[in-house]
């Protein structure tokens, strides 16, 4: 990408340089609550100047007078605060610290907005995770995904094994991943969110239909937003957790501010484990037939490590943050076996390292904030198949080939390396109370080279331009809002693509696709609220079905075209003080799916499907006592076939308006938690939970297909999951301990793939502020 940095250079620069031709005196710090948390959208006010609080709390009024003035700030559920302020030097400094205008109800205490709350109240169908209370639990990002309703997990393994996502019936290749607003895929596989920890998360935003533009998502029906920690004062969260077959988890998170401008970030994280839980398999006996057996996986070790560091500069008046992160990770994994689990490997392997490095500016006025992001993702990787062994689930050596590697394919050690050039910014202009505009951008090119002989004359090359606008509006004194958005997708591909022969030639593709959504709340009374929204979404293909990957078994297919689909969302909440429930429905009527048929040895990406999903999801609520909590859901999502002849494999349209195999369609979670304050100490606590998840049989393939007594299933399973945890001196120290998979039963998220039993988990926590 030509000239890529020198644009980012020259548009920051004339930010910087017009901000300081109207720079005037000016007044910025920091909205709290009464412990110090941050409090986003306190609006304050000096004279006809207002500003409106970040997610952290952070707030900057520019354009004021010198002298005396009066300060308003006001957010939902806090007192009014009105205090004279003086303005006398060029940069002014005040923090706010606003009391919650506190209601007795029985034993609840309602309180004002959070960030998490605020969140919810906006017009796209979104959950949100808020992942502070698992700070002290031994779960990880992935866990706490798979209990959401609506939302289903399927892993192929242990942890760092790889994952797919469900989201109201779209699986993860529809679904987008960010962390704070950024492509989680752009910084590298040792990022994904199967390896993050909770405790450097604020919160999860998971939404189920419309996306919102600022993230430039290409989401067919859903993205998932990572929101990390963004505490403003100094602290130091460590974390140490030992679990079930030989597994280690450790997590590092630092803010320090070493000045009132300058401050510092570190966030680390390591992950290893043998995952050599025991499985059930057919080994061949000596007399040449299959014999059912448990044995232990012998090399599906995983180690992967994270790190990076964040410094910049803050509150001045041509920049709220200047900053730059650079990071690392590697990820160092062995491949057990094919992807049906019917083959074990005794010596394939795969690492990859990454290396990251963004330039982050970020600046609000009165009525208008810009975003800027730019960077740079260097991946390399390495897939090792030279062994001529043959293993048996013993791993032990049963044969020898005269040719080919474990995994069916040639003898392979390849090395491959990825580049990725990230351009995108956001810019918001208030027009009053009522009326707002967005707009946002992304830029990514995107470049894979390899050592391969076969298709080292082809390197691969993805440039994938994304930008959106957004009109926001209020009407009926903001009892209902409105988003209405525009979005513009373009991508072109240039690679390589395999004949029917097995010659490989040249192959570029390109395509333009438009998308647009409305989403609408709308606020009845303090406890009802109803959403709606329609969208039509496209996705673009990506890196992975685009051009393959060895780790995968995955073929190249460059001339892949979007997906495109019709959704529509509409739910109904109610928030009683002492109970709650949200009721929530689906529509997609979704085209070009891309799809790769189940496969042995290697699986190629093709647009094949067309299906229609409808569905609902439920979530209830409960404080029954002092502490204790009750949370329930529950989802039934219905995906009907609506393929033409041929696309689905058929020469006819035997399985048109069958619900497509091997998906999930009804799952549920709970959890029972007790909270006990003052346990033993006046600053201690002592918290206890029991979490179930239920997830219905499905058929793998077409159900009309074969006898039903002899048809293949992914059976119906049930596991439990218990735990506890005490907190000390106001959670300065933690240790909890959980049992996951109580009754050790067989768990399976795909077919014949099976997953750990009983595991066993300690966690030692540390916060210091």
């Amino acid at each position: 990408m030509t000239g890529f940095f020198t644009r980012l250079a020259l548009l920051l620069a004339s930010l910087i340089w017009t901000n300081f031709l109207f720079a005037q005196v000016s007044l910025y710090g920091r909205a709290t609550g009464p412990h110090g948390e941050g409090l986003p959208g306190t609006i304050i006010r000096v004279g006809a100047v207002s500003a409106v609080a970040d997610s952290a709390g952070n707030y900057r009024l520019n354009g004021l007078q010198d002298g005396q003035a009066t300060l308003q700030a006001s957010l939902t559920g806090y007192h009014a605060l009105v205090l004279l302020v003086d303005l006398h030097q060029k940069n002014n400094h005040r923090d706010l610290r606003l009391i919650p205008q506190e209601v007795a109800l029985s034993e609840v205490t309602v309180k004002g907005k959070t960030a998490v709350s605020e969140a919810r109240e906006q017009p796209q169908h979104l959950t949100v995770i808020d992942l502070k209370p698992y700070y002290d639990r031994p779960e990880g990002a992935l866990t706490l995904l798979n209990q959401a309703a609506g939302v289903k997990v399927r892993q192929q393994g242990g942890l760092g094994s790889q994952a797919d996502y469900y989201l109201n019936g779209l699986s993860g290749k529809q679904v987008r991943f960010f962390i704070d607003d950024l492509p989680l895929d752009f910084l590298g596989p040792g990022l994904n969110i199967n390896l993050l920890p909770a405790n450097v998360i604020d919160r999860i935003d998971v939404y189920k239909g419309v996306v919102p533009v600022r993230l430039g998502a290409d989401a067919l029906g859903g993205a998932i937003n990572v929101i990390t920690r963004h505490n403003a004062g100094n602290y130091l969260d460590a974390s140490y957790a030992l679990s079930s077959f030989n597994t280690q988890r450790a997590t590092l998170s630092l803010h320090r501010n070493i000045n009132a401008h300058f401050f510092t970030d570190v966030t680390a994280f390591y992950n290893t484990t043998r995952n050599n839980y025991p499985v059930d398999v057919n080994v061949i006996n000596s007399t040449g037939n299959p014999v059912p057996v448990t044995v232990n996986r012998f090399h599906d070790g995983f180690h992967n490590l994270f790190a990076s560091t964040k410094a910049g500069i803050k509150d001045l008046s041509w920049a709220d943050e200047l900053s730059l992160n650079t990071s690392w990770s590697g990820v160092s994994q062995q491949v057990q076996n094919n992807p049906v689990m019917t083959q074990p490997y005794g010596q394939v392997t795969y690492s990859n390292n990454a290396r990251s490095y963004l330039l982050n500016y970020r600046k609000r006025r009165d009525k208008w904030s810009v975003n800027l992001a730019g960077g740079r993702t260097i991946v390399n990787g390495h897939y090792v198949d030279t062994s001529l062994n043959t293993y048996n689930w013993y791993g032990r050596v049963v044969a020898r080939r005269s040719s080919g590697g474990e995994s069916f394919g040639p003898l392979t050690d390849l090395h491959n390396r990825q580049i990725s050039d990230l351009l995108r910014g956001n810019a918001t202009y208030v027009l009053d109370q009522q009326t707002g505009f967005e707009f946002s951008g992304q830029l990514l090119h995107f470049r894979q080279t390899e050592n391969n002989p076969a298709t080292a004359a082809f390197p691969v090359n993805l440039d994938q331009k994304i930008f959106g606008f957004a009109f926001n509006r209020s009407f009926l004194d903001q009892r209902l809002s409105t988003i209405t958005s525009v979005k513009y997708f373009d991508f072109g591909s240039r690679g390589y693509q395999f004949s029917s022969g097995g010659d490989i030639s040249a192959a570029s593709a390109a395509k333009q696709q438009w998308g647009w959504n409305e989403a609408l709340r709308y606020v009845f009374t303090s406890v009802w609220s109803a959403k709606a929204s329609y969208e039509y979404a496209a996705r673009l293909p990506d890196q992975t079905e685009l051009f393959g990957t060895y780790i995968q078994r995955t073929r190249p297919n460059p001339s892949l075209v979007p997906e495109t689909s019709h959704n529509v969302n509409t739910g109904i909440t109610a928030a009683f003080p002492l109970t709650g429930f949200s009721l929530n429905g689906f529509y997609r009527l979704a085209d070009h799916l891309i799809y790769a048929p189940p496969s042995t040895f290697f699986l190629l990406y093709q647009n094949l499907l067309k299906a229609q999903f409808t569905g609902a999801e439920a979530e209830y609520w409960l404080k029954p006592w002092r502490g204790w909590r009750l949370d329930l859901n529950a989802t039934y999502q219905n995906i009907i076939n609506r393929s033409p002849a041929g696309n689905s494999g058929d020469a006819d349209n035997r399985h048109d308006g069958l619900r497509l195999p091997n998906i999930p369609f009804l799952f549920a979670n709970g959890q029972l938690l007790w909270n006990h304050e003052h346990a033993f100490q006046p600053a201690d606590r002592f918290s206890a939970w029991l979490q179930g998840s239920y997830v219905h049989w499905y058929y793998l393939y077409w159900a009309n297909d074969g006898d039903a007594s002899t048809k293949a299933i992914i059976p119906t399973q049930f596991t439990a999951t218990a735990g506890i945890s005490y907190a000390f001196a106001r959670d300065r120290y933690a240790l909890s301990m959980e049992v996951k998979n109580l009754t050790d039963g067989k768990v399976y998220d795909n077919y014949s793939v099976q997953l750990p039993g009983r595991s066993f988990h300690l966690k030692l926590h540390f916060l210091l502020k």
